[in-house]
Formats: C-alpha cells, sequence, structure tokens
C-alpha cells in the first residue's frame, strides 16, 4: 500500500498500543513512518534469526518493512541495564534508568524528524519532550498519546511512594509535552477527565477506547469444577496485587477456587508471596497467544487497580468471553458500563473484591450470563474498530 511520506509519524520507545495505532494510519495511505524500540513484524519472515521463545512474543502488523524503523539498541540498553541494577540491589534507581533510557529515544527520533511540511507526529507519553520542540520549528502538528492517567492525579491515586531522585525531571518533561501537544488521546473517559481536571483544556483531549482481536485457534480446554480467576499484568501495587494475594490467603486447598498470576515483575517479593499461598499458581510472563490460551481456561479476570488508564487485558479477556471485575479507578470500568452484565465495577479495596469473589463463588453473580455478555462486548471492543476510531480522529485533527 503507497503511503503519504508527508503523512504521520508514530514514536514509540518500546510499543504498548502504537503498533495499531500505527497500522490505522497505515491503512489509510497516511503512515510517513512507525519507528519503536520493540519491533514487530509482518510476516514469519521477519526477524526470522531469532529464537522462536522471543518472536512468539513479536505483534504482527500489515504495516509494510519499508515504512518500519526499530532501534532495538534501546531495548537491550534498557533491558540489560535493569538487570544489571537488580543484581546489585539497587532497585530504588531501575525507574529512574528506564525513562533515562526514554529520553534517549526521544533525542533520538527528534533528529529523524524531517523539515517538510508533514501532517503530524505522534508520541506516547514521556518520549515527545525533543520530538516535538523539534516538530514545532516547522509547525508540524503535535499529539500526545497517553496511555497512563495525568501524572498529578497518579500521584494522588498512588498516595505516598518512594520518590526516586530523576522524578522531578520525569515530570518537568510530562508536563512540557502537554503543553506542546497540539491534542492528548487518552486511552479512555476516565484517563481524559484527569487531565481536564488538571488544567489541560477540554477541546484539546480525545478519549479513544482500546481494543483486543482473539488469535486463530484459542478456545477452553480446561475442564474443572473448580472457579478458576486469573490476575494478567505486571506485578504491583498500583495493579492491587497485594489485595489479590491478602484475599487468596484466606482460601485452602478443600475451596473451590484457585488464582492463576500471568505475567512479570520488578520486585521479587510478589513473586515469593504468590508462590506459597495454596490455590495460586505463578505463571510469569508469557507470549501473546500463550496468554489468551491461559485468558480462555479461565473464568473470571481481576483488575481492581488503584489506577489504570485503560486495562487492556480486560479487552482480551472479552475477546475469549471472560468477564472481570474491576475498579472505578480503570478506564476499561467503561467497557462494562455500555455492556453491564460483561462484569462487576468495585471500589480498589480488601473489601469489595472480597466480597466479589465470594458472590461468584456462591452463585449470587451468574458466572455464566456475564460470559456470555463479555463475549458480545468483545465484538464492539475489537482493534479493527479502534484502528477505524483512531484513524479517523487523527486525520481530522491533523487536516485543521
Amino acid at each position: 500500500m503507497k503511503n503519504d511520506k508527508n503523512g504521520v509519524y508514530v514514536l514509540h520507545p518500546g510499543i504498548q498500543h502504537s503498533y495499531q495505532l500505527a497500522w490505522a494510519l497505515y491503512s489509510k495511505g497516511s503512515l510517513a513512518k512507525y519507528i519503536s524500540g520493540v519491533p514487530v513484524r509482518s510476516s514469519k519472515s521477519d526477524f526470522f534469526l531469532l529464537p522462536k521463545k522471543l518472536s512468539s512474543k513479536l505483534k504482527k502488523t500489515d504495516i509494510a518493512s519499508s515504512l518500519r524503523h526499530h532501534p532495538i539498541v534501546f531495548q537491550l540498553i534498557q533491558r540489560s541495564g535493569q538487570l544489571f541494577l537488580r543484581k546489585l540491589g539497587k532497585e530504588s534507581v531501575i525507574e529512574g534508568f528506564v525513562h533515562r533510557v526514554f529520553h534517549a529515544f526521544d533525542f533520538y527520533t527528534s533528529l529523524l524528524i524531517p523539515k517538510r511540511n508533514m501532517k503530524a507526529v505522534i508520541c506516547f507519553e514521556n518520549n515527545g519532550y525533543h520530538t516535538f520542540k523539534k516538530a514545532k520549528q516547522h509547525n508540524i502538528f503535535c499529539i500526545l498519546d497517553a496511555p497512563s492517567i495525568h501524572y498529578q492525579s497518579a500521584d494522588k491515586l498512588l498516595g505516598s511512594q518512594p520518590k526516586h531522585s530523576y522524578l522531578a525531571e520525569i515530570n518537568r518533561r510530562k508536563l512540557e509535552e502537554i503543553k506542546l501537544a497540539d491534542a492528548v488521546i487518552t486511552c479512555s473517559t476516565f484517563a481524559a477527565k484527569t487531565y481536564i481536571d488538571n488544567g489541560v483544556p477540554k477541546e484539546k483531549v480525545f478519549p479513544v477506547l482500546l481494543g483486543a482481536t482473539l488469535p486463530e485457534g484459542v478456545c477452553r480446554t480446561r475442564q474443572s469444577d473448580k472457579i478458576r480467576f486469573i490476575f494478567a499484568g505486571s506485578m504491583m501495587e498500583r495493579k492491587s496485587i497485594d489485595i489479590i494475594l491478602k484475599v487468596f490467603k484466606e482460601f485452602t486447598k478443600e475451596d473451590n477456587v484457585e488464582l492463576y498470576i500471568v505475567g512479570g515483575t520488578t520486585d521479587q517479593k510478589w513473586v515469593d508471596e504468590a508462590n506459597s499461598i495454596q490455590n495460586v499458581t505463578y505463571v510469569g510472563s508469557v507470549g501473546q497467544e500463550a496468554l489468551y490460551q491461559y485468558l480462555a481456561d479461565s473464568d473470571c479476570l481481576l483488575l481492581p487497580s488503584r489506577f489504570d488508564a485503560f486495562g487492556m487485558v480486560v479487552a482480551e479477556a472479552m475477546a475469549v468471553g471472560i468477564p472481570a471485575i474491576v475498579s472505578s479507578n480503570t478506564g476499561a470500568k467503561e467497557m462494562i458500563e455500555m455492556f453491564p452484565n460483561s462484569g462487576w465495577v468495585i471500589d480498589a479495596s480488601y473489601i469489595e473484591l472480597k466480597q466479589s469473589i465470594q458472590s461468584i463463588l456462591s452463585g449470587y453473580y451468574d458466572l455464566e450470563t456475564a460470559k456470555k455478555a463479555a463475549l458480545e462486548a468483545s465484538k464492539y471492543f475489537t482493534w479493527e474498530n479502534y484502528r477505524a476510531r483512531v484513524s479517523e480522529l487523527i486525520l481530522s485533527l491533523s487536516s485543521k
């Protein structure tokens, strides 16, 4: 497909949903370049030299390789640096180090912005400071895609947290990015409100819900009477892993319930605690298709986050017909609000999570009805529908 060389640049130091956004523009012939630290593939022949364990984790896209650039050196520096610092027992400085790598990527991509008249450049949060400044010199429309909520709202919701020495610089850059951006795209109305509440003009903020699409061949294979809950994501307090584990500590082997945890963590204590609890199985990080299989073999997803701008895994769970228990501080609650029987919205508290799980176990909450509603909701929250919504928005904004 022929794309406009004066179209839109999409930049991300990692990946998140950037490949879907770039794909959306590519399908409209408006993608000038997609640059991401984590590579994607358009066919099985891409990155054929990579071990299968790694290549299976690469996201798939239709974007032509000529319009993609993946400087993986930044990811190599980030991941090797994290391992090195962890071995030295320097966990407290890891977050600052990771953000320094993001900022280096931002400086690198700012050097690649052409001087010609482009439609727009899209940077993801904490990756647009240098790039937006460069783009503004050439009157290029700047769009900030914000996968998280406003950092000041995040600080309030998390309460007292350990601070690292680089945090002030991170927040300074985030604030400058918001000021430089002509538009801010968020993952939900919940996230959009946090930007508006912190002084960003309402007419500058645009929520677009994300989606998920089920890979071929995924279906339920587990046959068991035991009700399986699943937590999928990074094990951290922000996602209330402490509350989840506290609830499951109270169950015994005789109880008709189990919890699977799929995902990584930067704090080994959560893995150790999970492995010490009966009826809890820690799986660790897996590829995308394997994640869908674990979801398909579960009965209910748990995402009682203290905050989540969206909660991608909720859309992924719905794609296999699995309902979710989510907190009122997640963007994904909007999916359940649109399809009321597809899950349950609670406060991010031990008491409410425990009550919800017990309501499922007792049959007070109808799990089978919720599964059917979740599958119906998934037809609306697909990646194809997201690409249609976000491409229409971006092309409308950049043509003004």
